[in-house]
């Protein structure tokens, strides 16, 4: 397993996803940071941004089937808001 850290910025990249948010999942413990510096900026291990970006493949994949599906699919309502049809 790779020890890597990567900076929040690029990790925003990666993901597609804003910093902001970053900020925010690791503050809900959705997604944690490593705290470096005396300044405590944000860093992710590469592993677990290799990680997210597997189960965000993973989820991608549901939702293409779940649209092409014809006869029906149920998805996880962890990851699927019924009231405001997206995934989450």
């Amino acid at each position: 397993m790779s020890s890597k850290l990567i900076k929040i910025g690029e990790v925003s990249e990666l993901l597609g996803i804003s910093i902001d948010t970053l900020r925010r999942w690791d503050r809900l413990g959705k997604f944690s940071s490593v705290r470096t510096g005396p300044h405590g900026h944000r860093f992710y291990k590469f592993s677990d941004v290799e990680a997210k970006l597997n189960s965000a493949t993973n989820y991608r994949n549901m939702a293409i089937e779940w649209v092409q599906s014809q006869n029906g699919f149920e998805l996880d309502p962890q990851i699927y808001c019924e009231t405001r049809d997206v995934l989450l």
